[in-house]
Order: structure tokens, then sequence, then C-alpha cells
């Protein structure tokens, strides 16, 4: 029975220092946060342009208004590949740190560089997992930083999503949207017309 439990508590500890050392592209990372986006595009046949039909905002707020942070973002594929990693944006560029009491933002169709495809392989929409790694810099006491999901799905197809994510004047059909980290709760609002 102890040479069972010895072996159990190895490989728990082997699969939390390897999930440590992946998440460790923020040298000393203070926080990890993951969850789940959704995107549908595919590529418009006369024009080659890409179209998203679906697509997933994530937006990191540094909750501490006088410590700027870095924050690192990595986007898996329902296989555990890794897609895309890279730092957030504002104003359209990428950005070092997140400054105190600011935020940085993306969206799965601004990183994600192919057509998505159904879990049974048709043209449709894919879930990705994401995965936050986040570091107050030089800074002895921080709040912890909270993080924005928005899931929208939109009337038409739309070629620029980094744009449209933030114009429901563009054609919201519906979204969703919930917040993580901060404190021990998170809060959620779903609307649907």
């Amino acid at each position: 029975m102890q040479t069972k439990w010895i072996a159990v508590v190895a490989v728990v500890c082997s699969l939390l220092v390897a999930g440590a050392a992946q998440a460790n592209l923020i040298p000393g990372f203070q926080y990890v946060i993951c969850y789940d986006g959704m995107l549908e595009q595919a590529t418009d046949q006369p024009t080659g342009t890409r179209l998203v039909h679906a697509d997933t905002l994530i937006v990191v707020n540094n909750s501490d208004p006088s410590c700027p942070m870095a924050a690192w973002l990595e986007v898996f594929d329902k296989y555990g590949e890794l897609i895309w990693e890279g730092e957030f944006f504002d104003g359209g560029q990428p950005i070092p740190q997140i400054n105190g009491s600011g935020y940085g933002w993306i969206t799965l169709g601004m990183v994600v560089p192919r057509d998505t495809h159904t879990p049974y392989g048709y043209p449709g929409g894919e879930k990705f997992h994401i995965r936050i790694s986040a570091k107050h810099i030089d800074c002895p006491r921080h709040l912890v930083p909270t993080v924005e999901i928005k899931q929208v799905i939109y009337f038409g197809g739309m070629d620029h999503p980094a744009d449209a994510i933030w114009q429901p004047s563009y054609g919201y059909r519906t979204w969703t949207e919930t917040s993580l980290g901060g404190n021990k709760y998170a809060t959620g609002v779903v609307y649907a017309p």
C-alpha cells in the first residue's frame, strides 16, 4: 500500500512540475489563469478573406493602481498543440506590460491563423484552451489581476475581428461575459436578444 502511495505522489509531483515549467514563460510568474474560448472563422472563397462568425475577447485587467504587470497568453487546440503565444495588445500594438489600473486585450480571431473546425472535422466553431501567466513588476504588495472573457456570435462574417469585437452595432447576434481571478468569486452577465 505504501509503495502505491509513493508512486501516486511521485506522478502527481512530476505533473505539477511539468505544468509549472510550461507556464513559466514569464520568469517567476505569480498568476496563471486558464479558461476556454470559442472561435468560428472561415475563408471566403471568392475574396480569400478570413471571416469571423464567432469570437472570444480576452481582457487582462491590472487591478493594482501602483504597479505594472507583465502578461503572456498561450492558445491551445483540443489536442493540446500550441497555436499561438504572445503579449496582449492595446491600440493595435503588442504591449510588454500592463500599466497600473490598465488593461491589455486580444481576440482569438486576431491570433488563430487558420479556418476552424467542429469536433467532427467540419467547418464551424472550435473551442480553444487559453492560459494567461502574469507577474507584477518590482512591487512588494499587489492586487490580484482579473480576466474578462467575452464570447460573441455575429449576425454575419466580420473581416476585422479586432474592430468588430468593440462594436456591438456591427451586429452581435448574442454574447456572454464573465470575470475570472481577483476575488474567490467571479461574476457573469449573459445577454440574448
